[in-house]
């Protein structure tokens, strides 16, 4: 366990951070499965910043993982969705959550937080 009390936890050979993620995982499977979504894919990366030298020194770029990116249908029309399971923001992840929200605010991409 860590600090914030989450349990690491394995399903398909992938590691979840938490018990409610994996669980999580398990629903949009069988949602998955029930044609109810399509193209599910598990800690996708998206890069907020890329990286840059600065002073000849690297900076690395600044990279949302979600937890789980999916497509719905929603009234005839396909959806890009990103997903975070979370149990407690940390400062970084609501940093970074502003950061996705303002890169994307124009876009029809949703971004969704699940507890």
């Amino acid at each position: 366990m860590n600090k914030y009390h989450n349990q690491k936890t394995i399903i398909d050979n992938i590691t979840f951070d938490s018990i409610r993620e994996s669980q999580r995982y398990g629903e949009l499977k069988l949602m998955e499965k029930a044609g109810e979504i399509i193209h599910l894919e598990v800690h996708p990366e998206i890069e907020l910043q890329p990286g840059f030298y600065y002073k000849d020194k690297k900076v690395k770029p600044i990279i949302y993982e979600a937890d789980f990116y999916y497509v719905e249908q929603r009234d005839g029309i396909l959806i890009d969705v990103y997903e975070d399971v979370k149990g407690y923001e940390t400062p970084t992840f609501k940093l970074k959550w502003k950061l996705l929200l303002y890169q994307f605010k124009n876009s029809p991409i949703e971004f969704r937080i699940v507890r």
